[in-house]
């Protein structure tokens, strides 16, 4: 029989080698360990993340916030927290993109890096997901990875899609229209309250040929005080006023009653600020 020192050491070793190829991909070293212990433990909480990836609690609690901001973790709304990582190929892929745009290096061997970690990490397995039931409500931090969970939500989606944002909402990206024209081609209906500095951004929305399609039902109103999405009553995705770790964050929750009060607010948004400029509807 395996004694616990020996098991924890094995651990150890698997995590070590590959946090050692990760840092090519802008993690250090005890960044990519605690990464690699919450993506093989599931859904655990600080003190086991410590236990798995051998950094002391103190510096997992520092090392969260960055992982947060990378995109690559999400924290629980849970008691005592937990954490949630993107599946490494996502992490790989969003880290990579994060590299994109902050600087030119060359990434052929970054990818040569991705090749070799796949394959020593694939069918790894630290711990089971004991996560108890279905998550309710989740952070998410980072522009880009907002627009990729709402992206993720309009390519899921079966029946309808709700947006209340401003003109300058992460869910009115050009990825994230772009993912909603998609939508639309599947039979998708849209239906969208925003500002009206939107209107060049939406012009090929407006525009798809009748006859084809799902249907594009949009309200311009001004001063637009309200920022989510919402997919199929499955889910919804809120901006936070606040950004968790000064960064642009959001909640996601499948949590059905908050989901029937935001399709409430869409019907009646409210403007205390401003008044109906316009409306339009098509059928796409």
């Amino acid at each position: 029989m395996v004694s616990e020192s020996t098991r924890v050491t094995t651990v150890w070793a698997v995590i070590e080698k590959n946090a050692r190829l990760l840092t090519g991909f802008g993690l250090s070293y005890n960044q990519a360990r605690v990464y690699l212990a919450a993506s093989g433990l599931g859904t655990p909480g600080i003190e086991k993340i410590a236990q798995v990836s051998g950094v002391r609690r103190e510096d997992v609690y520092r090392i969260l916030p960055s992982l947060s901001r990378m995109g690559i973790i999400e924290r629980l709304v849970t008691k005592p927290v937990t954490i949630r990582t993107l599946p490494p190929e996502k992490a790989i892929s969003l880290l990579i993109r994060n590299l994109e745009e902050s600087t030119a290096k060359e990434f052929e061997e970054l990818n040569e890096k991705a090749e070799v970690f796949f394959k020593n990490w694939s069918g790894v397995s630290l711990h089971e997901d004991f996560s108890d039931g279905e998550d309710q409500f989740s952070i998410i931090t980072g522009r880009n990875t907002i627009v990729d969970r709402g992206a993720q939500m309009a390519d899921n989606a079966e029946h309808e899609i709700w947006i209340l944002s401003p003109a300058q909402s992460p869910f009115l990206s050009l990825a994230m229209v772009a993912r909603l024209a998609d939508a639309m081609e599947r039979g998708v209906t849209i239906h969208l309250t925003t500002e009206p500095g939107s209107k060049a951004l939406l012009t090929g929305l407006n525009k798809k040929d009748p006859g084809t399609g799902g249907v594009f039902d949009i309200r311009y109103i001004d001063n637009v005080h309200s920022d989510y999405i919402v997919a199929d009553t499955r889910g919804a995705l809120m901006m936070t006023s606040e950004g968790l770790y000064r960064e642009q964050s959001s909640l996601w929750t499948q949590n059905r009653n908050l989901i029937t009060l935001l399709l409430e607010n869409y019907q009646n948004p409210g403007r205390p600020e401003g008044k109906n400029t316009g409306m339009a509807a098509t059928t796409g």
